[in-house]
């Protein structure tokens, strides 16, 4: 995935490109998380991607799976009063 100013873009399994727009960053437990929309889905609906460091200081990010750390993350963006966001 390569970072463009507020914007990624992420290269699917088979190859498509989808761009994705950051609307916030958040730190949680010394990792960096970003809520992100599609660049072109208007219904507002988002998602988190952490961001994962390789070894070789190789920047990807990974969609949060986990419960736990999702609601923890989430809690850290909705207590940010610049969104509202709605589970």
């Amino acid at each position: 995935m390569n970072s463009n100013e507020n914007q990624i873009t992420a290269i699917t399994e088979d190859n498509k490109e989808v761009i994705f727009e950051v609307i916030d960053t958040a730190i949680y437990k010394d990792n960096m998380y970003m809520i992100v929309t599609e660049n072109n889905i208007e219904n507002g609906e988002a998602t988190i991607l952490k961001q994962i460091k390789s070894e070789e200081n190789y920047i990807t990010y990974s969609f949060v799976e986990e419960d736990e750390e999702f609601e923890k993350v989430m809690e850290i963006f909705m207590d940010n009063d610049e969104f509202d966001f709605i589970l």
